[in-house]
This record gives C-alpha cells, structure tokens and sequence, in this order.
C-alpha cells in the first residue's frame, strides 16, 4: 500500500482514489499496532482517519476505545454502529458481530438489560440458524449466563 500510495494510474491501491490513501493506510497500520498490543499508537492513527473514511472507521475505533479502555466512547461507537446497519456487502458482517461486542460492553458497565435484548435480537434474527454458528452460539452463551430478565415491578403496594 505504502508503495502504490499517491499513484492516479492504475496501480493505486485503494480505486484511484488518492486522496484516501492514506487514511487507508493508516487503518491498516492501525490495525497491525492493536494486533501488535500498541493500542494508544493505533488510537493515534484511527482518530484523525475517522472523519475521512466514517462508515469503515466506527468499528475499529470503537475496538480500539475497548482496547485503551474507553468504555463510554466505544459504547457510543458501538451503538451508533448499531444504529445504521449496513447490510448488503462486507460491513454486514461487523454489524451482526457488533451485538455481541456492545453487549458485552454492556455488560462490563452493569447494563444488563441492554446486553440482553442484544443478545435477544441476534437469537431472533437467527431463531433458525443452525446451532454451530459463532453468533447465535455466542448470544445463546451470553444470554444463559445473564439469567431472564428481571420481572418489571408492579405499581401496586
């Protein structure tokens, strides 16, 4: 990428598009540094990207925050992210998994009931999805170990 950066022939690396070159770069040097266990180095990459490439950008900030332990700014990612499904091509995939990663988020800021009806909406969606898949199995795990549903208090005394 670094060696096809900048080019407006055909070898450009990210469709010709030189102005997002780098912010594509930096996603990817970004990515590399929280694998690598450099998650503030990653933080400084991925913050000015986001204005540049937004969509692309949500979840792997929002991982990142995770990582620095910015709970709050990555719930707000995760939720927007969750807001604005994009279903139809490869972010579908980040949006299905991003339940399980705001839930579980949830759940570490004693949200119980926001992580279940997470949980809950991805077992529905799939209600006839085959047992083994990652997903469910995980929604299914979590939503067991988190118990039903506290019953709603009555207004009666």
């Amino acid at each position: 990428m670094q060696k096809t950066a900048g080019s407006a022939t055909a070898d450009s690396s990210v469709a010709r598009n030189v102005a997002l070159d780098r912010a594509y770069i930096d996603l990817a040097q970004a990515e590399i540094e929280r694998a690598s266990g450099r998650p503030a180095r990653a933080l400084e990459l991925l913050e000015p990207t986001r204005e540049i490439l937004t969509q692309e950008m949500v979840e792997p900030l929002a991982v990142t925050y995770t990582a620095t332990g910015r709970l709050p700014a990555a719930i707000d990612l995760y939720e927007e992210l969750m807001r604005k499904p994009s279903l139809g091509h490869e972010l579908q995939q980040t949006w299905l998994e991003s339940h399980i990663a705001l839930g579980a988020l949830y759940e570490r800021v004693s949200r119980p009931d926001d992580a279940r009806r997470l949980y809950s909406a991805l077992v529905e969606q799939w209600k006839d999805g085959d047992s083994d898949l990652v997903l469910l199995k995980t929604a299914r795990e979590r939503l067991a170990r988190l118990g039903p549903a506290p019953a709603a208090a009555s207004g009666s005394k």
